[in-house]
């Protein structure tokens, strides 16, 4: 592995070279929220489109652990190049597995930590181009996969995803768990999203069958701060699959309060994210302005849930904040 200078980089442009295409990543983190670290192993398959002597892709801020070929760094561009020793050919598939190790940060972008006084979660924010912070990919949104999902930790924190928890397993070793999350549809990798937590939450269905849970610290969903967003989310579902006529295609929908967001919230494909002040709401003590503000946060988001997989959805979306059936 070398880091090396513009002259000598095989490849020099800002952007992926298009020779290879993601299919699918198999994605398996170790978590450790004692002493903020994680260790990652994360197998790609590439489909060749155009014959090529190197991979380019995307790594930010890990520390690669297992490269054995000539690996290097574009740092301005956060790009990894590995240079083969055989040409990749064309329509052929190809496996690049690559193991690391990274720092969960505290700067509120990729996988990073916030918390409270003596609470602490872990989750992502990678939109726009952040997933290389968190794993190795191809970092750009045209470059679709599916992804397959497991999360090692502690056992007294749960682990949330896009996707539903296909199985659990409980080390007898170190009483760690293991989740191992069901597959994605195609999406790019802005749009994965996990996150480690010692929440605790509320949870409805819609009549279609789709599990709604939000998250928050115990003592706000005790208190039912979080039982108004989620009876508004239950209602926009069903609104905006009439609206859009699509229906919402994930199994389940995770809205998770966190203490510290670069926005609002974050509409990851099964699992948004909010700022507490955006989704927590004391019925006691909130205003009707402050009740508005809250509702047009989750119908912004909720509607990017449904439209935004749509085919006209970045036409539509930019302009459905007022589209409520709450109003």
């Amino acid at each position: 592995e070398s880091e090396t200078g513009e002259d000598e980089q095989p490849w020099k442009n800002s952007r992926l070279p298009g020779t290879l295409r993601p299919r699918h990543y198999d994605l398996r983190l170790n978590v450790c929220m004692d002493n903020f670290t994680f260790s990652g192993e994360v197998s790609i398959e590439l489909e060749c489109l155009n014959a090529t002597r190197f991979i380019v892709l995307h790594a930010d801020r890990l520390e690669v652990l297992n490269f054995i070929i000539q690996c290097c760094i574009y740092c301005h561009f956060n790009m990894y190049v590995l240079v083969l020793h055989r040409e990749l050919k064309p329509l052929r598939l190809y496996r690049l597995n690559i193991s690391y190790d990274a720092a969960i940060e505290d700067e509120l972008l990729g996988f990073f930590r916030t918390g409270f006084v003596h609470r602490y979660l872990a989750v992502t924010q990678f939109s726009p181009i952040h997933a290389r912070k968190a794993f190795p990919c191809f970092d750009e949104p045209v470059y679709k996969a599916t992804f397959s999902l497991g999360l090692r930790h502690d056992a007294q924190y749960a682990s949330l995803s896009n996707m539903p928890v296909e199985s659990s397993s409980l080390s007898d070793e170190d009483g760690w768990l293991t989740n191992m999350f069901a597959r994605t549809p195609r999406m790019s990798t802005y749009y994965l999203a996990w996150a480690v937590c010692n929440f605790t939450f509320r949870e409805t269905q819609t009549d279609g069958g789709v599990t709604i849970r939000l998250y928050a610290r115990p003592d706000a969903i005790s208190s039912g701060s979080g039982d108004y967003a989620l009876h508004i989310t239950e209602r926009l579902l069903g609104f905006y699959q009439d609206f859009f006529k699509v229906q919402y295609s994930l199994p389940k929908l995770d809205l998770l309060a966190v203490p510290k967001h670069p926005y609002a919230a974050m509409e990851n494909w099964g699992l948004s994210v909010f700022v507490e002040q955006k989704i927590l709401l004391d019925a006691d003590v909130s205003s009707s302005s402050y009740q508005m503000e809250l509702t047009m946060v989750v119908v912004h988001e909720i509607c990017h849930q449904v439209g935004t997989r749509t085919p006209s959805s970045e036409t539509t979306c930019g302009s459905t904040n007022v589209l409520s059936p709450l109003q």
